[in-house]
């Protein structure tokens, strides 16, 4: 699924060439960004209104740039194969560019995200896809497979004690293109320690 070559160009620069998965990169989050160890809905593992390109599992070759400008910041832009079959590569691409700042209120831990994307058409696929027309606002409008697409989102974790942390993702896509404009989503992550179980987690998200 991957293969790639990764490198740290300065200690404030990263760069990823290959076959990436995306979502590795942007729209991470804390308490919701696991489906195999926090949230098994992938609602509540990626926001649903970014039509992430590559394959219907977000894999694409692409690169990835991370630029750390000072110590609780850093920049991270992407630009991936659409449709993740390496046809046509980069002639509609899928773009992403996203800022984090990192900050201890009250000395707890959190993570701030916002990010914009933008995806060029869909002219390798027809609405056949399942992922295609899952995500058009008309299956049956041919027209919209090539039409753009882009958004804006947040992504956002926060520690309030030691036990609890609170997290929320939000954003906002093209109305005329995809099935739905907006969506927010959020919830809560109590570790197990007050149950004695240090190693797990519950996870409540709305």
């Amino acid at each position: 699924t991957q293969v790639y070559y990764e490198h740290d160009v300065t200690p404030a620069l990263a760069i990823s060439v290959g076959q990436l998965d995306i979502t590795g990169y942007f729209d991470a989050n804390n308490f919701a960004n696991d489906e195999r160890s926090q949230f098994l809905a992938n609602t509540f593992v990626n926001n649903p209104t970014i039509e992430f390109g590559g394959s219907d599992n977000f894999y694409a070759p692409g690169v990835r740039l991370t630029y750390f400008p000072v110590e609780n910041i850093d920049i991270t832009l992407g630009a991936f194969e659409g449709n993740g079959d390496y046809a046509n590569t980069f002639d509609n691409p899928f773009l992403m560019a996203e800022l984090n700042v990192a900050l201890k209120p009250m000395g707890r831990e959190g993570n701030y995200r916002l990010y914009y994307w933008h995806r060029s058409g869909r002219p390798d696929a027809d609405a056949t896809t399942p992922a295609v027309a899952e995500n058009l606002a008309n299956p049956n409008d041919t027209t919209l497979l090539k039409a753009d697409n882009n958004g804006i989102g947040l992504s956002i974790d926060q520690a309030i004690t030691d036990t609890l942390g609170v997290w929320l993702r939000a954003g906002m896509q093209r109305e005329k293109v995809a099935q739905f404009d907006r969506f927010v989503g959020g919830g809560l992550n109590l570790s197990g320690e007050l149950f004695g179980r240090q190693n797990d987690s519950i996870g409540f998200g709305y």
